[in-house]
């Protein structure tokens, strides 16, 4: 049995577009606060946030791109990802029934 190599619909490579695109955005905003030590000293727990942020986009966006596949969730570099991700993998496909009780795939 062979299988073909799943490819991405449009909307799944819009989606992990628009996540990489953001995690840069928030990327910038954080190195434009970091130039400002008094804003370091204020908000280091806020910007950690942000760079947090930025990974788990950049994660998902991998995810996405991957299908979310058993393979890509367990090479997930955020463990947050694969907790969120684990018990909630996708089923396999149903097999149908002919009415001969033959299978269908």
């Amino acid at each position: 049995m062979t299988f073909k190599a799943r490819s991405m619909h449009n909307e799944e490579v819009v989606e992990a577009t628009i996540l990489r695109e953001l995690a840069a955005e928030i990327e910038r905003l954080g190195e434009a606060f970091c130039k400002e030590p008094d804003v370091i000293d204020r908000f280091m727990t806020e910007l950690q946030s942000m760079d947090r942020i930025a990974q788990t986009q950049r994660a998902l966006a991998g995810l996405i791109e991957a299908g979310a596949s058993p393979a890509a969730i367990d090479a997930a570099v955020l463990d947050a990802i694969k907790a969120r991700y684990a018990g909630k993998r996708r089923p396999a496909p149903p097999i149908l029934k002919r009415k001969d009780d033959s299978d269908v795939f």
